[in-house]
């Protein structure tokens, strides 16, 4: 950090002022000291926090906390931290009084070690045998599993428990592998067990310390000294990468992942200029560096698909030429169809950028760009500055570590849906292209063959609930973003009706698109939440939910009334005059909010004929 930058950083006066500042710094530049001056700096601007991360550990933890904060504020998101009292995990969960429950964290990180509540395990491995082993395995899993629950329970925070490194030397020397149970053996089962424990938990997390630190360096990863002078457990450089990896998981709570990386070709997909280098002097590949280079990147791309982020094409080209490369070039890992959108022309990119999220139907903001030329990322970064931009520059060796290290595509737990949602963006195109063979929107919409599926959301739907929750922007009538914890209050409450949408057609299965929520009363039911995703979005669904909800509360509960609310956004416009549509009287405003009705004696029913129903109640 050069002297000029830090006499900005030092008078600067404003959140706004500081997040233009903190764009100039890499992380991986900063020095200890420099991490310092940085917190200090935004404790005086105290700029509005995004979530709130509390750490409990039974180690000096205050370090990572403040190596988190400075990684997430270079990121674009302020947080706050808690640090709870030194090894009183338990303590900070049961007392409603503590630190913990004042501060209402979103994220609760807890860091153990070994030599706190294992110490024979940490000290003398040598001289247990195959049973304690086992036993200890099994009493360290249940003890973390007992306090995972108390705080589930007791707050509505997502929870990171930290699983426990592998020392850097063993015990037994070079002999440990000969073990029954080796060390190496014994932190992989524990580790295991502890992830295999909450696999199925939308809540609770196991963040993988073993692993970064292996990443970084377990011989450098702690430094005894102060250890044993302050119980630091990790060094600085540590500190910076467990830090750099939280705030990974801090954007996967608090943001949604971006829904479409799009990418150029020539020396971004292959090195080389395929109109000036031929179909064959392209470097693709194997046989040498640069060509396994961009083979590696395009393995990385194609795992992204599986990931349930769509991929698409923009690249000044002929077209003639690059649809040559997709059909001769074999050893192309990427191949046409795993592309939802293909633009390859001579416009200016940020144009074929903005006709992307045009034809996906998704917001600008949602796109990742890439491309080698520096010249044509500025482009798009003043045309669009809500797109991510990424230059790939140096070595192509680097691109796939570029890739690797962006958080815009991160996700907590990854459904069904993300799976196949790049198939069902190629289904889209192709209802687009029927659509325009017929001359009115009535008989394309009976010639799709819809067919709706309802149903009650249960525990295991809480991942796609929360991502509809939290992703849909376009048609989403209050854009509240509810937490995994208010979604499993939801289903056990019996005052909410929590209920799933699932569309098929004869073009393939848009899987689960969209969701209400609706607040039973004695004589009324409100509705809270009416999401869609922009998929499902021109063909009727929203329309032939809402005669559902009509049905059940008006015509055959027989309530007096049904209410809603609307909330404006920037995003939200699709959804402005649903309510009007649907027959709602609005009554009135309120801080923004628009209030609607329906009388049980105004209802109607609105025709849904080219939608055919399969409504279930499990």
């Amino acid at each position: 950090m050069d002297v000029e930058l830090k006499k900005k950083l030092r008078n600067c006066d404003s959140e706004e002022s500081l997040k233009a500042l903190l764009r100039e710094i890499r992380a991986g530049d900063l020095l200890p000291k420099e991490v310092e001056f940085l917190n200090h700096v935004m404790d005086k601007i105290n700029p509005t926090a995004e979530s709130t991360i509390a750490f409990l550990a039974n180690h000096t933890i205050d370090p990572m906390a403040r190596y988190t904060r400075v990684q997430c504020a270079l990121n674009g998101a302020f947080i706050s931290t808690y640090i709870g009292e030194y090894d009183q995990h338990f303590q900070e969960v049961l007392d409603s009084g503590s630190g913990l429950h004042q501060k209402g964290p979103d994220i609760i990180f807890l860091s153990l070690l070994l030599s706190k509540i294992a110490p024979q395990v940490a000290h003398q491995f040598t001289s247990l045998d195959l049973a304690e082993k086992e036993q200890e395995i099994d009493r360290i899993v249940s003890q973390i599993t007992e306090w995972a629950e108390v705080a589930k329970e007791t707050t509505d925070a997502t929870i990171l428990i930290s699983n426990f490194s592998r020392p850097g030397y063993s015990q037994s020397g070079l002999a440990d592998l000969q073990l029954s149970m080796s060390e190496a053996e014994f932190y992989a089962r524990l580790n295991l067990e502890l992830a295999s424990n909450f696999r199925n938990d939308q809540r609770i997390f196991v963040f993988d310390t073993d692993h970064i630190l292996a990443c970084s360096g377990k011989a450098e990863a702690m430094d005894r000294k102060m250890y044993h002078l302050a119980k630091m457990a990790w060094s600085e450089r540590a500190n910076m990468r467990l830090a750099d990896e939280l705030c990974r998981y801090v954007h996967a709570v608090r943001r949604p992942a971006k829904k479409c990386l799009v990418v150029d070709l020539d020396n971004t997909l292959w090195g080389g200029v395929v109109g000036e280098d031929g179909l064959h002097g392209i470097k693709i590949g194997q046989g040498d560096a640069e060509s396994e280079a961009y083979s590696e990147f395009q393995y990385a791309i194609r795992s992204l698909l599986d990931r349930g982020i769509v991929l698409a094409i923009c690249s000044k080209n002929n077209s003639a030429d690059v649809d040559e490369v997709f059909q001769n070039r074999e050893d192309m890992i990427l191949k046409k169809d795993d592309f939802s959108v293909i633009k390859v022309n001579w416009n200016p990119k940020y144009l074929n950028i903005q006709e992307i999220a045009d034809e996906l139907n998704i917001s600008i903001d949602s796109l990742v760009f890439i491309d080698d030329n520096p010249a044509e990322c500025e482009l798009v970064k003043e045309a669009l500055p809500e797109v991510t931009t990424i230059h790939l520059s140096g070595d192509p060796s680097g691109f796939t570590d570029i890739l690797n290290h962006l958080n815009t595509f991160e996700k907590l737990v990854l459904t069904q849906e993300d799976k196949t949602k790049y198939i069902q963006y190629r289904q889209n195109a192709e209802r687009e292209t029927k659509k325009r063979s017929f001359r009115s929107m009535e008989d394309y919409l009976k010639s799709l063959g819809t067919t709706i599926s309802i149903r009650e959301a249960s525990q295991q739907d809480v991942p796609r609930v929360h991502q509809l929750f939290t992703k849909t922007n376009q048609f989403n009538v209050t854009t509240k973003r509810y937490s995994a914890a208010d979604i499993e209050s939801f289903i056990q409450d019996s005052s909410f009706q929590l209920k799933l949408f699932q569309v098929k057609d004869n073009f393939g299965d848009l899987g689960i698109v969209g969701l209400y929520l609706v607040h039973v009363g004695e004589d009324q039911a409100s509705i809270d939440s009416f999401v869609l995703s922009c998929r499902a979005l021109g063909r009727g669904v929203e329309t032939f939910i809402m005669n559902q909800i009509k049905e059940e509360f008006l015509f055959e509960k027989g309530f007096g009334c049904l209410t809603a609310s609307f909330i404006p956004t920037a995003k939200n416009v699709p959804a402005a005059n649903f309510y009007n549509e649907q027959g709602f009287i609005k009554t009135g405003q309120s801080e923004g909010e628009e209030l609607y009705e329906m009388r049980k004696q105004d209802a109607k029913l609105i025709d849904c004929a080219a939608i055919q129903a399969n409504v279930s109640e499990d």
